[in-house]
């Protein structure tokens, strides 16, 4: 994938994944959906998504756990490593920074009990990022090199 197709793909990505991330962050805690605490959520979670899967190699780093249980380049298990890299990284910071910013930020929660909201949700979104991941990374992948021209 050229470089032009890969910076689109990781846009793409992380416009998906700060969607779900801060729609079931409100839903979780709120129990809906406060628009104006919404789309300052999601475009931080866009910003600081893109960077995690811009410049942080977890894609490489699930290429490399891939290679060392000996699957196959583009088999599923070879997929499945590279979405669970990149699933469990985004998960963690996306998780922490956007807990964190919405509940004590833009809310009045002592950091603390952020935090620890925080660590008790990773699990489930790294679930839920896999899933999406399996599903929607190949035709994001196809679509973005359709979109860079090559």
């Amino acid at each position: 994938m050229s470089k032009k197709a890969s910076t689109i793909n990781n846009l793409l990505m992380a416009i998906v994944f700060s969607f779900v991330f801060t729609m079931l962050g409100q839903l979780l805690g709120n129990g809906r959906i406060i628009w104006s605490a919404f789309v300052i959520s999601y475009f931080l979670g866009l910003v600081i998504g893109f960077c995690v899967v811009q410049f942080v190699p977890c894609a490489e780093w699930g290429a490399k756990l891939g290679i060392k249980i000996k699957a196959k380049p583009g088999s599923f298990a070879f997929d499945s490593c590279i979405n669970l890299v990149v699933s469990v990284i985004m998960s963690v910071i996306l998780t922490l920074i956007m807990t964190v910013f919405g509940m004590s930020i833009m809310g009045d929660a002592p950091l603390k009990a952020a935090l620890i909201t925080a660590l008790k949700s990773i699990p489930m979104y790294i679930v839920i990022a896999f899933v999406i991941g399996a599903v929607i990374s190949r035709p994001i992948q196809k679509l973005s090199v359709k979109l860079a021209g090559k």
